[in-house]
């Protein structure tokens, strides 16, 4: 809008911003203490203060610039440089800029410096921490009503908001129904619920979860036999078979406490069917090691996904430097170490890779179980998977853990059944999902438009009866001539 004079109705009138408002950039306090005393008895007002009403430290004053109520106070410095909020009577931080609008409906002039925010925080200037542009913001076009059709249009912004606020409230209801309804499905696939006809029609036709463990099991000594013999015959082969080694079975008791699956149904340990390897890191030192063709994962590329590609990929010598393995497609990749909700996350690889020893991988290949059966069930147990670590530092999963993980095992015949049938109806959750994110986009659009409207005079009629706003204007200029203003024009 800078540099573009506005259309007004012509009972309004347009000043620049500049020119108008009274602004002043505040300080450092030069005296701080956490606690209020007689000494430090006044708010020191930094962003926490003044958009959450929560205050960190106290001021004597000294040094310091007043900030009111009656102001409105922009974050100047920072990432969210452009973010406007209510005034709080106390000193102004150093990252902050008080506004006063003379003799103006205060939410009128809130809300306009609302309209602005994503324009003047996506144009802030500086290569380091960045500042709202004084070029911008003080070259606004500010469109000044009658003092009767400010409050309209405030009753009016407050109204149409609150409506939008509402449906915002039901679609994020909406969008937590449908979470509940996504766990719901997979808690009924993994206890057989979802295939109950399906196995009614097949009875006797399938294998049980009891032999499907055994051929499994006896397929993966036969390969690591293969491979041991592989290994010690050739000299090309230069990575030993890791050594099988099964963690031990459900005893009886623990088997009580799960859930009751169905008779060919049974609960196994994640080791006790797949190989489970922890990946490793080149040395960071040697740049041979990195910049190559294989790739390598870290753990914050396994988040629920299919991983096609990797960030970084290492050299056949930095492969052979680490102790960690290639791994087909089809593999699952699981999270085990990781800030904020990161570990317990899964992927699927579809492309040959190794790993960092932050994640670990579960080799389904060759067992005939379908890997999306494994990812949607570690995708069920999510939220506990990632509260079974443990560490002084940071919780983290580790090898042993992730083999002990407990699956439930059916036939792969039904597993085959069970994935389709999750994916019919995760499906249809995303395109609801998919609408409501669309929606929830649009009121924010929505929002923008209203505010657009009310600073061209279209969201509410213009009174004949009203004083115009050129009378309004020539009382703010006598009233600021009188007294001394703060500081106009720039906020440095």
């Amino acid at each position: 809008m800078s540099g573009i004079k506005a259309k007004v109705p012509c009972s309004w009138q347009l000043v620049k911003l500049g020119d108008f408002v009274q602004s002043q950039k505040g300080k450092k306090s030069k005296n701080e203490a956490k606690e209020k005393s007689s000494s430090h008895p006044i708010p020191y007002v930094d962003i926490q203060a003044f958009e959450e009403k929560i205050v960190r430290t106290w001021t004597d004053g000294v040094g310091c610039h007043p900030c009111y109520e009656s102001d409105f106070l922009m974050v100047w410095d920072g990432s969210r440089s452009g973010l406007v909020g209510k005034g709080v009577n106390g000193a102004l931080g150093s990252t902050l800029v008080r506004i006063n609008f003379p003799m103006m409906v205060n939410d009128y002039a809130y809300y306009f410096l609302q309209s602005k925010y994503q324009q003047i925080n996506t144009r802030a200037k500086g290569s380091g921490t960045p500042h709202v542009d004084p070029d911008l913001l003080w070259n606004y076009d500010f469109p000044i009503p009658p003092l009767a059709e400010q409050h309209r249009i405030v009753q009016k912004i407050e109204e149409l908001f609150s409506e939008l606020d509402k449906g915002v409230e039901n679609l994020k209801l909406a969008q937590e129904q449908l979470k509940v309804y996504r766990q719901a499905l997979l808690k009924d696939a993994f206890e057989g619920k979802l295939t109950t006809q399906w196995r009614e029609k097949t009875l006797g036709n399938i294998e049980s979860a009891f032999e499907l463990k055994k051929r499994i099991r006896m397929e993966a000594i036969d390969l690591y036999q293969r491979e041991f013999s592989l290994w010690k015959s050739s000299a090309k082969v230069r990575r030993k078979p890791r050594p099988l080694k099964f963690p031990p079975e459900l005893a009886l008791e623990e088997r009580q406490k799960l859930c009751n699956l169905p008779d060919c149904w049974s609960f196994e340990k994640l080791g006790e069917l797949f190989k489970v390897y922890v990946g490793s890191t080149p040395s960071r030192k040697s740049p041979d090691f990195w910049g190559g063709s294989i790739p390598w994962i870290s753990s914050g590329e396994v988040s629920f996904c299919l991983i096609n590609d990797t960030k970084e990929k290492i050299t056949q010598r930095g492969y052979e430097s680490i102790s960690a393995h290639i791994h087909p497609p089809g593999t699952l990749m699981l999270a085990m170490i990781g800030e904020g909700k990161t570990r317990g996350q899964v992927a699927i690889l579809g492309v040959e890779a190794s790993h960092n020893q932050n994640t670990a991988a579960i080799r389904v290949a060759g067992s005939g179980v379908p890997p999306l059966y494994l990812y949607h069930y570690l995708t069920y147990c999510y939220e506990n998977t990632r509260k079974l670590g443990s560490g002084n530092n940071q919780k983290a999963l580790n090898m042993d853990r992730v083999e002990n993980l407990i699956f439930p095992l059916t036939s792969i015949r039904e597993m085959e059944e069970v994935v389709q049938i999750i994916d019919q109806k995760l499906s249809i959750i995303e395109v609801f999902d998919g609408n409501i994110k669309t929606a929830i986009n649009c009121s924010e659009s929505l929002r923008q438009s209203i505010l657009q409207k009310a600073f061209s005079g279209q969201l509410v009629r213009q009174d004949p009866n009203d004083e115009p706003a050129s009378e309004l204007l020539s009382r703010i200029k006598a009233e600021v001539a009188k007294s001394k203003p703060i500081k106009k024009k720039k906020a440095a």
